[in-house]
């Protein structure tokens, strides 16, 4: 399943982040010294009925 998640940090963070992090992000705007990311998350798992 694929879920969008949206999340706030500061531009330190963000400038921080390893670069294959980044590519993960679809869409960012900076605000002040937040950075706002959208990133498109792949979730995989198994088993997990027997949780």
């Amino acid at each position: 399943m694929r879920y969008i998640a949206t999340w706030e940090m500061e531009e330190i963070e963000y400038l921080h982040l390893e670069d294959e992090d980044k590519e993960d992000i679809l869409y960012f705007e900076k605000e002040d010294d937040k950075v706002i990311a959208v990133t498109n998350i792949l979730w995989t798992c198994s088993g997990i009925n027997d949780i």
